[in-house]
């Protein structure tokens, strides 16, 4: 105990940082299907990811940085403890024992799902490749359970989840947007999973960008502002560029790394950032969320008045269908690691009210898939929206352009916003509503 204790604090919040980024680049490693790529997080660094460590700090006196310390420290515990489980899920969604009719090999659940997102609107092998999809899925839903079930054993030894935002708190937020947004959207054949995830490409917004979706194109789109100079950012391997949307999700990628790279000299990282901080997910709404308006179309695709007001719209629809999978996922999250029993059912009944008929259970916690984060991710989607209209008000449509409205997103990268309540959720909400109401009219 003494170990730990006589240890400089800011010794161990450098390695608190290292395990953090260590951690996210294995899960990124795990979302592309690359296991063997992903670092072990936890090699050498136990004192960061152990309970007696968390004790021991939960027992200093009350300072600002011991706690934070102690809040990363309880989160990566529990990580560690279920890395391995983790592992096991991108293990199996990407091991090739499928034999489908549509391939002469053996294909892995990830490659049937990238075949599927890649497949044209119009093909009439979908529903083929979607059926092949959802019957390749129990070996990952059955390594999601033991996750689940993992995880919710380790928080109950720790006695405290420090990364989890109040289910009360989120649950009723995340119906509000799903209901809304359900009654906005329309897409041919709204009972069938693959017609919402190419619902959420928005194919038909093709004007204007680049060959190629690389760093090269969002560094030049704010070259002129200087907004990441003497950042170094470290940006994940961007998506293939399937649709309008495909631009917004590299936009996305590039507000979380905004906000990992951007923390102020002599700023402890635990403070910085907490391990339930919802200021990642927020940016990463926010600079995704700029085609959604047309003045982006305009100033930095280059397309006309009327063009540019119409392929905002297109964008625009393609992002509430994913917002609407985001609620989804939020809410069957909060059922797989609260109350996993009901999941099928849960899943059941919010599909058939989303979309007009239930999805396929095999695809319950998969397809949107569930994660402990998720309600914080959708906190973070919610307060982006009120973010977005602020600084609209403030700026002008275009203020992804004025540096004055930069310097205010890095003020605020000084510390870990509080999670926000109930009442601040539900507000939220209500915004991210209305712009999409404003959006899509």
């Amino acid at each position: 105990m003494a170990e730990l204790a006589l240890l400089d604090p800011l010794a161990l919040d450098r390695e608190i940082r290292s395990t953090a980024r260590d951690l996210g680049r294995a899960r990124a490693a795990f979302d592309r299907g690359n296991v063997d790529d992903a670092p072990d997080p936890f090699a050498r660094r136990r004192r960061v990811s152990a309970k007696a460590s968390f004790d021991e700090l939960r027992q200093l006196p009350g300072d600002p940085l011991f706690q934070s310390l102690a809040r990363w420290i309880g989160a990566l515990t529990i990580a560690r403890v279920t890395f391995d489980d983790e592992e096991a899920i991108a293990t199996v969604f990407a091991r090739a024992d499928h034999r489908v009719a549509f391939s002469e090999e053996a294909l892995s659940a990830r490659d049937i799902f990238e075949t599927l997102i890649a497949e044209p609107s119009s093909s009439g092998r979908r529903p083929i490749v979607a059926h092949a999809f959802a019957d390749g899925l129990v070996s990952t839903r059955d390594a999601l359970a033991h996750f689940a079930e993992r995880r919710r054993e380790a928080v109950r030894l720790l006695g405290v989840d420090p990364s989890a935002i109040d289910p009360l708190a989120i649950a009723p937020a995340a119906e509000k947007v799903r209901n809304a947004l359900a009654e906005m959207v329309s897409f041919p054949s709204r009972g069938r999973f693959e017609a919402a995830l190419d619902a959420t490409l928005a194919r038909d917004a093709g004007e204007g960008w680049p060959a190629v979706l690389g760093p090269r194109w969002l560094a030049e789109m704010f070259r002129h502002v200087r907004l990441f100079d003497a950042l170094r950012l470290d940006l994940p391997l961007l998506p293939r560029a399937l649709g309008g949307t495909s631009f917004c999700r590299a936009l996305s990628a590039l507000g979380r790394a905004f906000v990992d790279a951007d923390i102020p000299s002599g700023t402890p990282f635990v403070i910085a950032r907490a391990p339930d901080d919802v200021l990642a997910p927020s940016r990463a709404a926010l600079f995704g969320s700029l085609p959604m308006d047309a003045a982006f179309h305009r100033t930095v695709l280059g397309l006309g008045r009327d063009r540019a007001r119409s392929q905002a719209r297109q964008i625009a629809h393609g992002l509430a269908v994913s917002v609407l999978l985001d609620a989804v996922a939020t809410l069957t999250s909060i059922t797989l690691f609260d109350a996993p029993r009901s999941l099928d059912e849960r899943f059941e009944d919010l599909t058939d009210r989303t979309f007009g008929d239930a999805w396929p259970r095999q695809l319950a916690g998969v397809l949107p898939r569930a994660r402990p984060d998720r309600p914080t991710a959708f906190a973070g989607l919610l307060l982006a929206a009120a973010e977005r209209i602020r600084l609209r008000d403030a700026f002008d449509e275009d203020w992804f352009r004025n540096a004055r409205a930069h310097d205010e997103l890095r003020h605020e990268h000084r510390a870990s916003p509080p999670l926000p309540d109930a009442e601040k959720l539900a507000a939220a909400a209500d915004l991210l509503v209305r712009s999409f109401r404003e959006a899509l009219g």
